[in-house]
């Protein structure tokens, strides 16, 4: 990569690897940096429409959904998405709540989003972004709060929705 970040976030899609935004030591970055292993290569894409970190990123249908984060005075509800075969990037609406350093994943058509570091505290709130309606909704919270946390979604669990909207931690 040719910039250092931290509290940066990760997809891969189309093909290649995406690092997104982060703290460079200095400031909160609006880069995105694309790696093609068919050219062993790292290279600048079209930037974020702001900097954060402590941000999300997933992907569905070689879409890149770009979730909240730190701005370097705020945290963020805003989100993004970029469609990585055109590398164009356009508005997703806003969570209800600002999140930094919390969870996501796609799930059954749907973006979850849970937990998040406020401040000193962490809080349990879940949200739920249809993709295809294009609409948050609020989710049951966890039962135990979280931030700073990593979640992945296993397809043999069954009914694996139910760990969300339950509230469960493992």
């Amino acid at each position: 990569m040719h910039a250092v970040r931290s509290d940066a976030c990760a997809a891969a899609a189309a093909g290649r690897i995406y690092i997104m935004g982060g703290y460079s030591g200095h400031e909160v970055l609006d880069s995105v940096e694309c790696y093609d292993p068919s050219v062993d290569a790292w290279s600048y894409v079209r930037s974020m429409s702001s900097p954060r970190s402590g941000l999300k990123a997933v992907v569905h249908d070689e879409m890149i959904y770009v979730l909240g984060g730190f701005d370097g005075a705020f945290r963020l509800a805003t989100a993004e998405r970029m469609d990585a075969r055109r590398g164009h990037w356009s508005e997703v609406p806003s969570m209800t709540f600002p999140r930094s350093n919390f969870v996501a994943v796609v799930l059954e058509g749907s973006i979850y989003v849970a937990g998040e570091v406020n401040g000193d505290t962490t809080v349990s709130l879940v949200e739920r972004y249809d993709i295809r309606e294009r609409v948050w909704h609020t989710a049951p919270g966890l039962s135990v709060a979280c931030g700073a946390a990593a979640a992945c979604v296993y397809k043999e669990i069954p009914n694996p929705r139910r760990w969300l909207t339950q509230g469960r931690v493992l």
